[in-house]
């Protein structure tokens, strides 16, 4: 029998229920006749070098990623894969999950639903940022999943804010100095004022 679609496969790195977990679902998975994917430190951490693939690879040729961990291995996922497409299906192995669908006891069936295409996909909001620094260079693009955090780190220094739809200003832009913990405008640029 052929190989069919590929699934990709990511795990909590400090979570040993997460490597118990993963390793029923590949095997699963293998039996099933899918080509798993793993990133390199997880297909180290199972034992199994030969599923490896670079993080830029992990969503080609995916039809579904499956993350075992909490919220912060889902985002991670999502960052690897989003670029293709690849639907994510989350299993809980953290502590609260916010954002993990399934508990581990539910992870095979889940998945065996997921490729059936007996499970909705549930369409979520993309953030897509960048800095563009003072002498031109950028840092960026990020991609987030329904936010983007910005944060300064020198205090002092004049900050310019401008959030784009598609590509047209949907926020006016603000000149923000902190000066003894307030924010005050900026006063010489007559653009923004109200």
């Amino acid at each position: 029998m052929s190989t069919r679609a590929g699934v990709a496969v990511t795990l909590h790195p400090e979570r040993s229920q997460a490597a118990h977990v993963a390793l029923e679902v590949v095997g699963w998975l293998e039996a099933h006749n899918y080509a798993v994917r793993l990133l390199a430190d997880d297909a180290t951490e199972l034992g199994r070098v030969e599923l490896s693939v670079p993080d830029n690879e992990l969503g080609v040729d995916a039809v579904l990623a499956v993350s075992l961990g909490g919220d912060g291995t889902m985002l991670r996922t999502f960052d690897l894969v989003h670029h293709h497409s690849v639907p994510v299906l989350s299993i809980n192995i953290g502590h609260l999950g916010y954002l993990t669908e399934f508990e581990p006891i539910d992870a095979i069936p889940a998945i065996e639903k997921a490729l059936a295409g007996d499970l909705p996909v549930e369409e979520r909001m993309m953030v897509a940022s960048h800095i563009e620094r003072s002498d031109g260079s950028v840092d960026g693009p990020w991609v987030g999943l329904n936010e983007a955090v910005l944060e300064k780190k020198d205090q002092g220094h004049t900050v310019r804010l401008e959030v784009d739809l598609d590509g047209g200003a949907v926020v006016a832009v603000r000149v923000l100095d902190e000066i003894e913990g307030r924010f005050v405008p900026d006063d010489d640029d007559d653009s923004l004022k109200d």
